[in-house]
């Protein structure tokens, strides 16, 4: 990601935990994203615009402590090395 390459750990760990919980919640989502096999349930599609203001949203808000969440119907966090220390 350009802002690690660039120094920015902590900005790029935001934006990644950002994505990451955009996509787990599955609530605004791109239509790729949105397809059987990918999901459960039904999901309407989200325009990508609509995803990346989502993810916007979230960046000042994020958690970098918490456990990055399971996707929709997932039960266990999981941890990703990017973001540890």
């Amino acid at each position: 990601m350009l802002l690690r390459h660039l120094g920015e750990k902590e900005a790029a760990d935001r934006v990644f935990r950002a994505v990451w919980e955009t996509i787990a919640e599955k609530k605004v989502v791109t239509y790729d994203l949105a397809l059987p096999g990918y999901t459960s349930r039904p999901v309407p599609a989200s325009t990508c615009s609509a995803m990346a203001k989502e993810i916007a949203r979230k960046v000042p808000n994020v958690d970098l402590a918490a456990p990055l969440p399971r996707p929709a119907g997932g039960t266990a966090a999981v941890s990703d090395p990017a973001l540890e220390s």
